[in-house]
């Protein structure tokens, strides 16, 4: 609330961090030694040493600034826009549902942004883990193939060094569609038919796909029982569709225009991302509260107003992990 208490006072928001401490710089340890020349009964070798441990904590700090401005709005002219549909109330709270949907598109694209490129320079802190993935960043191919051993062997890492309580697995629709895949791994012997166990005759259970809309996928089995996987939404204006006016007559975008935050910029990779709950810090403010403006005699049209101020910013960008599968068509397009 600080940063969007009162904007006359400050602008910006100051977060103060305490450093992890590692418990060996909080105690020390040396060896016992016995005197040689006492050993019925053994004495131990002391030294009243001078001197105090030092435990004094250290502290980091990152500013957050506002980053977006969101305008909401509709006008019309009072003298013959009561012969079109709706009413400037109406589509006042048109543009303010869009904003909402607008503001969440451009925070989880803010988030995603950071998250890759801390998760690129972020080294993995256990050795024997690194060996597998040296960085927070893992590009694992084939989901269907690797997806349910990348996903239990990531997760497994982030608990352990973390802790993380309250964290959130997010993925890619693509990536729930994957996993029923024939020969997908993630849901064998008790989730979704494929090849290798229908095959053995093994009883399975359909999966209902949910393919969007932050909806948890089916239940998960095996080393990933009990954990949730949220599927982002994705809809065909996330890729910068043209409208015709006339016609309504929709041109599709492309994935180089694409606002999906869970899709490579080339369209090549969809990305899994497991984070802790306090890892992204994002909001709004009102700067500017809903105000009509009538219309006079000289200017014929009414207007209603508002504006927006937006923030996103990772606070805990160790705290975040990020896989990479690749984007497999079942059947290749041939034109």
């Amino acid at each position: 609330m600080e940063l969007v208490g009162d904007l006359k006072v400050g602008q910006s928001l100051i977060v103060r961090y305490k450093n992890p401490q590692s418990p060996f710089d909080l105690v020390n340890v040396s060896d016992v030694t016995y005197k040689a020349d006492q050993t019925c009964p053994p004495m131990l070798d002391l030294e009243c040493t001078e001197g105090c441990i030092s435990t004094v904590p250290s502290w980091r700090s990152k500013e957050i600034r506002f980053d977006k401005l969101y305008r909401v709005g509709a006008s019309w002219c009072v003298e013959t826009e009561r012969l079109t549909y709706g009413t400037l109330d109406e589509r006042f709270r048109e543009s303010v549902e869009a904003n909402r949907q607008v503001q969440g598109i451009f925070a989880w694209n803010a988030f995603m942004c950071q998250a890759l490129t801390a998760a690129q320079a972020t080294q993995t802190l256990i050795p024997t883990d690194a060996a597998c993935f040296p960085t927070h960043y893992y590009y694992a191919g084939s989901a269907v193939a690797n997806g349910y051993e990348v996903l239990s062997q990531v997760l497994a890492y982030m608990k352990t060094v973390f802790g993380m309580n309250e964290y959130g697995i997010l993925a890619h629709r693509y990536f729930e569609s994957d996993m029923v895949a024939p020969g997908a791994t993630i849901y064998t012997g008790f989730g979704a038919a494929s090849s290798a166990n229908a095959n053995a005759g093994a009883t399975t259970v359909n999966v209902e796909l949910v393919q969007g809309g932050w909806k948890p996928m089916g239940v998960l089995g095996g080393k990933l029982f009990g954990e949730t996987v949220y599927i982002a939404p994705d809809n065909i204006w996330f890729y910068s569709p043209t409208v015709n006016k006339t016609t309504g007559a929709i041109t599709p975008g492309s994935a180089a225009n694409s606002f999906n935050p869970f899709l490579s910029a080339d369209g090549t990779k969809y990305y899994v991302v497991i984070a802790s709950r306090r890892a992204f810090y994002t909001g709004v403010t009102p700067l500017m509260d809903p105000t009509r403006f009538p219309a006079t005699c000289d200017n014929k049209y009414e207007s209603l107003q508002a504006s927006f101020l937006g923030f996103n910013d990772l606070l805990f960008p160790r705290e975040v992990f990020v896989i990479a599968f690749d984007v497999e068509c079942a059947v290749p397009y041939a034109g």
